[in-house]
């Protein structure tokens, strides 16, 4: 992803949290918006997207440093949605005594067992239900169901992309077990496939030195006289037995020269 394009902007252009954070950051003291890193790319057919937050140190607070957050999502919109979510909870709890007077009095905090939250639920609690000040606590507790349904499904989903990435490894690894041992199935057989031709070679030539050795006799037949049909000799009534006069030995099956036989003729006559 090093490559790739990196937008900067302060994501102000666009409602949802980046707009609450920055609210909240302003009453807190802050003077400048937080800056958003985001970088969109493909991951394996699939649209991502990286972006990365950046607070600057409060300006009248030097123990307050700046602070940075990293997240990936699909989209510009919900990565940078994400990370505004987070930096206001965790500002939220920076300041839990400071903002307490301010807007951002019940927005969520990661650690909700601190003694300055237990007031705040208190003072809720204490509202009475047939007051128009009532419909401010349903609506602080349908924010604060939704936000830990949506912790409850971001854990779930994280879950889910860590098991897909491990499947996707083990498949990778096995892919690769399976291409190495193919590669070697294919350099055996070709291994095979030589000492197969070495093997038919070997036996060529004992079968050709055997031959030469037994210097065994046979016969060749002379060229059919005209009038046979199809290779296939005529009867002639003059000659009703074969004519041994008719062949000539040779030495070996593979020696094509032919020798006058020394043999006698046989007299086929009756």
């Amino acid at each position: 992803m090093n490559n790739d394009i990196w937008e900067c902007s302060d994501c102000l252009s666009e409602e949802g949290f980046p707009h609450l954070l920055w609210e909240t950051l302003q009453r807190l003291g802050y003077t400048e918006p937080p800056v958003y890193y985001i970088c969109e790319y493909d991951d394996a057919g699939a649209q991502r997207c990286e972006a990365r937050l950046h607070i600057k140190g409060h300006p009248r607070c030097p123990e307050i440093k700046a602070r940075r957050y990293t997240g990936v999502g699909r989209r510009h919109w919900d990565t940078t949605q994400k990370l505004a979510r987070i930096a206001s909870a965790d500002y939220c709890g920076i300041f839990e005594e400071d903002i307490h007077n301010t807007p951002a009095k019940y927005f969520p905090v990661p650690d909700q067992t601190t003694p300055t939250w237990h007031i705040k639920v208190r003072e809720l609690e204490q509202i009475n239900r047939e007051t128009p000040a009532y419909t401010k606590v349903l609506t602080i507790r349908y924010l604060h169901n939704l936000d830990n349904l949506f912790e409850d499904l971001q854990k779930e989903l994280a879950a889910w992309i860590d098991r897909q990435k491990r499947t996707r490894a083990e498949l990778n690894k096995r892919m690769n077990k399976m291409s190495h041992a193919i590669h070697q199935v294919k350099q055996e057989l070709e291994q095979c496939q030589k000492e197969l031709g070495r093997t038919q070679q070997q036996l060529h030539k004992k079968r050709r030195t055997r031959q030469t050795q037994l210097g065994g006799r046979t016969f060749a037949r002379q060229p059919i006289a005209p009038g046979g049909r199809n290779g296939v000799p005529t009867y002639d009534p003059q000659r009703p037995y074969y004519d041994l006069n008719g062949y000539v030995p040779r030495e070996s099956m593979t020696d094509n020269e032919t020798v006058q036989t020394k043999e006698s003729v046989a007299d086929n006559s009756p």
